[in-house]
């Protein structure tokens, strides 16, 4: 309750919950391998701010471990999503840039899963001489 002069009651709380805790850890994680964007888990009134969530990966090893376990299954949940937008929807052009926007994300999440390949060909048909022992004059 606020006072005359507009100072809260003491004990009272304003603002999103910032302490860590295991079950909040664990929602987060949950929620992310779900499909959902950290920027939207955060804008929840229930979650902590999304700086707040970035100090705790720089700070928790573990969490951070977490996290990054969750954005694998975040880009399989991905996938999923795109077979079943292209089994699905009936619009050719929403359906390209829903499919679009997940495949871009997935190769962010899991690049080496998801992400374009390099081909590199070292096949050479010209000569290759090896000379050793020899100065060139």
């Amino acid at each position: 309750m606020l006072g005359i002069e507009g100072s809260e009651k003491k004990g009272s709380k304003r603002g999103r919950p910032s302490r860590f805790s295991d079950a909040l850890a664990t929602v987060i994680c949950a929620r992310l391998s779900e499909g959902e964007s950290l920027v939207r888990i955060c804008e929840d009134e229930t979650m902590p701010a999304r700086r707040t969530v970035l100090g705790w990966m720089a700070t928790d090893s573990n969490f951070c471990t977490s996290i990054a376990r969750a954005r694998e299954e975040q880009a399989e949940h991905l996938a999923e999503e795109i077979v079943n937008i292209a089994d699905t929807c009936t619009d050719p052009h929403k359906a390209r840039l829903q499919i679009d926007a997940r495949k871009w994300y997935a190769a962010k999440l899991a690049p080496k899963k998801y992400g374009d390949k390099l081909d590199l060909d070292a096949s050479h048909s010209g000569e290759i001489r090896v000379v050793i022992g020899e100065s060139i004059d």
